[in-house]
């Protein structure tokens, strides 16, 4: 089986090595980038070179600075990125990127409760987030 490695979003410069063993050094991808080193699983590998300064991107969304230049098929790991501090949580914005509305789905149930304005509701609440 070919070697793999997940993009989520076109504009991200990384990705993340899915292999149960990583990826070797020489490993080389149907995409054509080849790693410079063992880059472990679930741990993101560069698809370009990044110059220091420069945005690493992940779900479309800038994540980190390089600190310094890191080649295409590198390793990309905390010592080599500058995280931006994080805000404190009563001043995060309102999601600005709502999704469309999706169809509703015909045929399924789930073990809830309808609301006076004819809404669904449920006594547990499922939160999905994408984390670095």
């Amino acid at each position: 089986m070919p070697s793999r490695y997940i993009r989520v979003h076109e504009r991200d410069n990384v990705a993340i090595i899915v292999d149960p063993e990583g990826a070797p050094a020489g490993t080389e991808f149907s995409s054509g980038l080849v790693t410079r080193e063992h880059i472990p699983q679930c741990h993101k590998v560069a698809l370009y070179d990044l110059n220091p300064g420069e945005p690493v991107i992940r779900y479309g969304e800038i994540i980190a600075t390089a600190k310094r230049a890191v080649r295409a098929g590198s390793w990309v790991h905390e010592d080599l990125l500058a995280l931006p501090a994080p805000p404190p949580l009563d001043a995060l914005p309102l999601a600005t990127a709502v999704p469309v509305p999706q169809p509703p789905l015909a045929g399924y149930t789930f073990e809830g409760f309808r609301n006076a304005d004819g809404s669904a509701g449920t006594r547990n609440v499922l939160g999905i987030t994408t984390t670095v």
